[in-house]
């Protein structure tokens, strides 16, 4: 409010008034010929100067009431379409005042919201609610807030924010400014997050893999799941607060954190990492963590997934000693063994092989059944590899000829059967080469006609190409036969 003027200022301000209009009138008015006797005219200077100074009193109240009604329009302005509703209510809960901004959110004209209660805009379910804020905010003068639901008077509904504060009018009479501001928007965001936290913090919880939230500087265990302290045999409130090497098998006491923590946090962010935790007890369970960088309120953070992998290791050390031991097996026997493709190539070969045919591990692997075989025995061979792989049976000891590298032709017996992958599909054979070309050669004690046991042959050679058939030797034991081959088989 303005402050009143002392009888000092306003004496003085009507001085200055009369000097300037005298100076206005044209002359200068001594004021000691007041006490001089006036004359007529001086007595007409003086009602004319005063008539001045009323004009000028009036021109300075003119200029006040414009800037006062200014200033009343920028106000009203101001408070008419101020983006929040102002409402003003007595101490009974009567809206006394209302903006225009008020009115359009409640859907009412202004003038029939004066003298009538906001109660009935508000929801049933925040009556009490709004009771209590009101009776608070009269009787305690602080400024106070509260979400309230109110109902338009078309029936839509909208969350509105309410803030307010006690104000005393005059001596002991107090009133209740109140701002409402439309915070549908804010409430729907609010839901959603909130919807969105509880989804999250459902996974979060039921998640069956172990998840730990830590501070990225101190490794201090900020959350994590059940299914964490399950994993380490603890109760959640133990593992809270304390640094996240409590998870770990004792590494380096100096370290603040572990050294998978340290690896996530550098290069391997993430990547999963496997290593180990130890539970309360002492025992120690293989892990898989994938660990991610998180930053809430400015706040970094690193989430770290646990996955047991306990079974799974067991399960590959497992395979691995299985595997070897088949690998040593194999490679023991005296029988060549082999597995091939759909297509009849080499894709393993154990020693045995490699000795028998005297071809290189890296020659034999990628090498096609027709290479070794001869040429009119491939056809059965097809034919005995089509049947298994028709039928899935095992085919068993069945003759097969093969060329070794020098030439010289083995006899065997091979057993083969089908390789399936996880989906039980045959993706190519596995085979035992059983070696009887001893048992094949007649003895020394019963010399045979070697042209006895050529002919049987006789086509097998006759297949080979022309450069190997110098190189085929002819056992000793066969009665007759020539040191070398000396060309064409004989009739």
């Amino acid at each position: 409010m303005k402050k009143s003027k002392t009888p000092e200022e306003k004496e003085s301000g009507e001085r200055l008034l009369r000097d300037a209009a005298e100076e206005k009138q044209g002359r200068s008015f001594d004021p000691s010929s007041k006490m001089k006797e006036k004359t007529p005219e001086e007595l007409l200077q003086e009602l004319q100067v005063h008539q001045i100074e009323l004009e000028m009193q009036n021109e300075e109240l003119r200029k006040s009431q414009l800037s006062l009604e200014e200033s009343r329009q920028r106000f009203a302005d101001l408070y008419d379409f101020a983006p929040v509703g102002y409402f003003t209510f007595t101490p009974d809960a009567l809206i006394k005042e209302v903006n225009l901004t008020g009115a359009t959110l409640l859907g009412v004209a202004r003038q029939k919201l004066v003298n009538h209660r906001i109660r009935r805009f508000i929801a049933p379910s925040d009556f009490d609610l709004w009771d209590q804020h009101f009776l608070s905010v009269l009787h305690e003068g602080e400024k106070q807030t509260c979400d309230l639901t109110l109902k338009r008077e078309d029936g839509s509904t909208f969350y509105a924010g309410l803030e307010s504060i006690r104000v005393e009018v005059s001596r002991g009479v107090f009133e209740v400014h109140a701002t409402i501001t439309d915070i549908t928007e804010r409430k729907r965001v609010e839901e959603a997050l909130r919807a969105s936290e509880e989804h999250y913090r459902v996974l979060f919880e039921e998640a069956l893999d172990g998840i730990c939230i830590a501070d990225a500087e101190t490794g201090i265990i900020l959350d994590c799941n059940q299914a964490m302290a399950a994993l380490v045999g603890r109760e959640r409130a133990e593992l809270i607060g304390r640094s996240q090497k409590i998870l770990h098998p004792s590494e380096d006491d100096q370290a603040v954190v572990s050294l998978a923590f340290k690896q996530h946090l550098t290069d391997k962010q993430g990547q999963i990492l496997e290593t180990q935790v130890v539970t309360r007890q002492g025992d120690i369970r293989e892990v898989g963590i994938k660990g991610n960088f998180l930053e809430i309120r400015g706040k970094k953070m690193l989430q770290g997934i646990f996955r047991d992998i306990t079974e799974r290791k067991r399960t590959e050390e497992t395979i691995r000693l299985s595997e070897e031991r088949y690998r040593t097996v194999i490679e023991e026997i005296d029988e060549g063994y082999y597995e091939v493709d759909l297509a009849g190539s080499f894709t393993f070969v154990n020693d045995s092989m490699i000795r028998q045919l005297q071809y290189s591990r890296e020659e034999l692997i990628g090498m096609n059944y027709r290479t070794y075989i001869p040429r009119e025995e491939g056809e059965g061979v097809y034919k005995a590899f089509n049947r298994a792989y028709r039928t899935g049976e095992i085919i068993k000891w069945y003759p097969v000829t093969n060329i070794r590298k020098d030439g010289t032709p083995l006899f065997f017996e091979d057993s083969i059967s089908c390789r399936r992958d996880q989906d039980g599909r045959v993706i190519g054979f596995r085979g035992i080469s059983r070696d009887i070309t001893e048992r094949k050669r007649p003895k020394e004690s019963s010399p045979i006609p070697w042209r006895t046991f050529v002919r049987p042959w006789a086509g097998s050679f006759r297949s080979l190409p022309q450069r190997w058939r110098p190189e085929i030797p002819i056992p000793p034991a066969i009665s007759g036969a020539p040191p070398i081959w000396p060309g064409p088989l004989p009739e």
